[in-house]
Parts: C-alpha cells; sequence; structure tokens
C-alpha cells in the first residue's frame, strides 16, 4: 500500500478543483497543501477506474474521508463521510481545510481510483 500525495489544480479565485494522481486498490490518497485560503465549502467525489481506465461503479466497498482543519490541526470526519463503492456520492463540508485523506476497503472492480475535491468560497 502507498500513500497518493500528488494532484493537478485546476481554476483559481472563487472555485478551485483538485484531483489527485491515480491510486491503485488499497492506496490512500493524502493530500497536503491545498491551494485554497479563506472561507471554503468543499465537496469531495472519487473517480472509480477498471483495468482500461473506464469510469464504474464498483460492486463492493466504501472510501472513508477524513480532513484536517487549519482549526485545530486534527484529522476529522465530515458528516456523513463514508462513500459507498456501489453508489458513490459527493461527501461535503465547509470549513478552512488543510489536508484531506481518502482511505479505500474491500473495493473488488476497481484497479485505480482518484479523488476530486472542489472547494468554493463562501
Amino acid at each position: 500500500m502507498a500513500t497518493i500525495t500528488t494532484y493537478t489544480k485546476v481554476g483559481a479565485h472563487d472555485t478551485i478543483t483538485i484531483v489527485s494522481g491515480a491510486a491503485l486498490l488499497g492506496d490512500t490518497v493524502t493530500l497536503t497543501d491545498l491551494p485554497v485560503q479563506g472561507n471554503t465549502h468543499v465537496f469531495l467525489g472519487v473517480i472509480l477506474l477498471n483495468a482500461g481506465g473506464a469510469e464504474i461503479v464498483d460492486s463492493a466497498g466504501t472510501l472513508t474521508v477524513s480532513a484536517k482543519m487549519v482549526n485545530t490541526s486534527e484529522w476529522e470526519t465530515p458528516q456523513l463521510n463514508v462513500i459507498d463503492a456501489t453508489a458513490p456520492t459527493t461527501v461535503n463540508w465547509s470549513g478552512n481545510t488543510r489536508a484531506i485523506r481518502v482511505v479505500p476497503a474491500s473495493l473488488s472492480d476497481t484497479v485505480t481510483y482518484k479523488v476530486v475535491a472542489t472547494f468554493n468560497r463562501s
């Protein structure tokens, strides 16, 4: 298992989206030094990919999201922080976010996945 820490950034000012590097089935994605400042509302989702690189919905598994906030510098769990890989949804929270972590569990059809987080200024 590895930790994926790379990402690309799109946008500036009021809306910024970051997309993590590709993570293998058992890898944790931890994104730090996020390029956002000020009050933000964060929307986070995952893109699950099969061996051919096509987007899929997995037949099993979850991904657990936590965020390190500027105020506490501790990992916190947003409300409804578990993404069901069989019916992926968007997790969201408000606050000055310093880092994001996504941990997969029991994925079966996914070969790689990416984390997509969009930061909107409040």
